[in-house]
């Protein structure tokens, strides 16, 4: 049997944030979490041990697949307390809802901006795109619109955040 994504042990407290966006929605997802895909892109040699053990995903609504069309999927992030998900870019355009927890958000070459939740956030197709957490855990939906939306992120090389 495979062994739950250890970012998940930040679920039960995300479930009972006093900050939460949707509340209902967030205690559904966390209390169904163990029958969702969860799942990371990328590896240690990437992003190091301490980044996965704080991060994952799981998507929630897909499309078929359509010929060069765009389509949607939609999901979730979880990124653990003094999380950074380092400067990335995709050729989807994403929007981003955090349901629980303050976290600070980069766009290109922009200052962070904490965002709450509730706040919507969206980074244009190719957009360099940062995150990072502070005391509290993150969970945020996101949105994706893409002609290719198995597609993995880039990372962006540059120096410490």
């Amino acid at each position: 049997m495979e062994q739950p994504l250890p970012v998940l042990r930040w679920l039960p407290e995300i479930a009972t944030a006093a900050d939460r966006f949707g509340a209902d929605f967030v205690e559904a997802l966390c209390a169904g979490a163990g029958s969702l895909g969860w799942r990371q892109t990328y590896a240690v040699a990437d992003v190091g041990e301490e980044f996965l053990r704080n991060y994952a995903w799981a998507e929630v609504l897909s499309a078929g697949a359509a010929d060069r069309a765009a389509q949607i999927s939609c999901g979730v992030l979880v990124l653990g307390p003094n999380t950074f998900y380092p400067a990335h870019h995709h050729e989807a355009e994403e929007l981003y809802l955090p349901l629980v927890g303050t976290a600070e958000w980069l766009k290109g070459d922009g200052a962070w901006r904490r965002r709450s939740p509730g706040t919507l956030i969206h980074h244009s197709s190719e957009e360099t795109h940062a995150m990072r957490t502070g005391e509290q855990s993150l969970l945020a939906m996101y949105l994706w619109r893409s002609t290719n939306p198995a597609q993995r992120a880039r990372l962006v090389r540059r120096g410490a955040e």
